[in-house]
C-alpha cells in the first residue's frame, strides 16, 4: 500500500498472497492502525462465507510485522511486546463502533494463529543516507538482534506449515491450479467479491478432489490388467471399483457442499467410465499375448507356492526357458539360480492358474 499504487494492485497483492500463503506476514509502519484492520475486512467477508457449514478456519497464519515501533517504553520490542499491542488493538472495547467490533471478531475466527512482532528502527544511516547499500554494519546493532529473533519464528522447521485449504495439505501441483483461478478472476477491471473468490476456490478444490480420484481408481485397475481377466469379470470389476472410488469422492469434505459437489461428483463418473475402454483394450492386448505362448511354458511354470518365484524339475527346463526367453548362465550344478523374466506363473492350490507378471524369480534345481 503506496501512494504510487492503485487501490484495485494493492487488493490484488494482499489477496493472491493470502489466498496461496500458509503463512501471511503483514508488513506494518509504526503502529497498527484502524486501517490496517479494514484491509483485513474483503478476507473476513471470505472467511466468513468459506466456514458456513464448515467448522475449518480458511486461513493459517497472519503476522503483523511492526517495523520502526516509537514505543518501547510501552509495549517493548520483539515477540513479547507484539502479543500484548495485538491484544489490545484486536480487544473490543465498549467505544468501538459496531463494524470495528465485527472486524476483530472476524479476523479472530478466521485465522488459526494470529502473532505480531515489534521491530526497532533500522538506524539513521539506513533510512536517510542516499548511498545506503544494504550493508550490514550500517544497521543499528539492536535492529539486527532483533531480526534474529523474528526470522526463526517464521523459518525454523517447527514454525514452517504446509498451505492447507478446507482442512487438507495442498500438493505443489494443486497450488498452481489455484493460483490460475485466483489470476483469472483478479486480472479484469473490477476487484471481484469475495463469494466469487469462494466460487473459484471451490472450483478448484473440487477439480483436485476428482483428480485424486481418478489416480486412485487407476492404480487398482493397473494391478488387476496385470493380468487377463475374462471381458465380463473385467466390467463388474470398473463397476466395483467406480462405486468405491465414487464413495471416496464423497467422503471427502470439500468446499462449496453437496450441492456444488454434485456436478463434480457426475464429471467423475464420466470419466471413469471412459476409462474402462482403455482397460477393455489393454485386457485384449494381455489375452493376445497370452496366446502365443505354448502349453509347454503353461505347464512347466506352475508355482506351488509362492506367485514370484517358479520351482522347474526336470521336465525339459532349458526347452521351456528357451522358449520363454530366458538366458540361463552356465554352471548351475547342484546351487539354485534366480533370474527375472516377463514369464507366466500361477497358484492355486496345486491346481494351477496362470496370471501375467512384469517380473519373476524362477529358481532351477538340478
Amino acid at each position: 500500500f503506496d501512494s504510487q499504487s492503485t487501490v484495485k494492485e494493492c487488493a490484488t497483492i494482499f489477496a493472491l498472497s493470502t489466498m496461496i500463503s500458509s503463512v501471511q506476514v503483514y508488513n506494518i509502519a509504526q503502529n497498527i492502525q484502524e486501517d490496517d484492520l479494514q484491509h483485513l475486512q474483503f478476507f473476513t467477508e471470505y472467511g466468513r462465507l468459506a466456514m458456513e457449514g464448515n467448522e475449518a478456519k480458511p486461513f493459517q497464519h497472519l503476522h503483523f510485522l511492526v517495523r520502526d515501533w516509537q514505543n518501547p517504553y510501552e509495549y517493548e520490542y520483539g515477540e513479547k511486546g507484539g502479543k500484548m499491542l495485538l491484544q489490545n488493538r484486536l480487544e473490543n472495547q465498549n467505544y468501538h463502533h459496531k463494524e470495528h467490533r465485527q472486524i476483530r471478531e472476524a479476523i479472530r475466527s478466521c485465522f488459526e494463529r494470529i502473532g505480531c512482532f515489534l521491530l526497532p528502527y533500522p538506524g539513521k544511516h539506513v533510512a536517510t543516507n542516499q548511498k545506503f547499500e544494504g550493508h550490514f554494519a550500517d544497521i543499528d546493532e539492536d535492529f539486527k538482534e532483533h531480526v534474529k529473533h523474528f526470522v526463526p519464528l517464521l523459518l525454523s522447521p517447527q514454525n514452517l506449515v504446509v498451505k492447507e485449504i478446507q482442512g487438507k495439505k495442498i500438493t505443489g501441483e494443486e497450488l498452481v491450479g489455484y493460483f490460475k483461478a485466483y489470476i483469472e478472476i483478479y486480472k479484469g477491471d473490477k476487484i471481484p467479491e469475495p463469494v466469487t473468490v469462494l466460487e473459484a476456490t471451490a472450483k478448484v478444490n473440487n477439480l483436485a478432489a476428482v483428480d485424486k480420484a481418478k489416480k486412485m481408481y487407476a492404480v487398482k485397475m493397473e494391478a488387476v490388467c496385470q493380468q487377463y481377466v475374462e471381458p465380463d469379470a473385467l466390467t463388474d470389476i470398473h463397476h466395483r471399483m467406480k462405486n468405491t472410488t465414487i464413495e471416496d469422492f464423497n467422503s471427502v469434505i470439500k468446499m462449496g457442499g453437496s450441492k456444488f459437489s454434485k456436478a463434480y461428483e457426475e464429471q467423475l463418473r464420466t470419466d471413469l467410465d471412459g476409462r474402462l475402454r482403455y482397460y477393455t483394450k489393454l485386457n485384449a492386448s494381455n489375452q493376445g499375448l497370452l496366446s502365443k505362448w505354448s502349453p509347454t511354458i503353461l505347464k512347466v511354470l506352475r508355482v506351488g507356492g509362492s506367485i514370484t518365484e517358479a520351482t522347474v524339475a526336470g521336465i525339459g527346463a532349458s526347452t521351456a526357458l528357451a522358449e520363454a526367453g530366458v538366458v540361463i548362465g552356465a554352471g548351475l550344478g547342484a546351487s539354485a539360480a534366480a533370474v527375472a523374466a516377463p514369464i507366466v506363473v500361477g497358484a492355486a492350490g496345486g491346481a494351477g492358474c496362470y496370471m501375467l507378471l512384469k517380473k519373476v524369480s524362477v529358481r532351477f534345481m538340478t
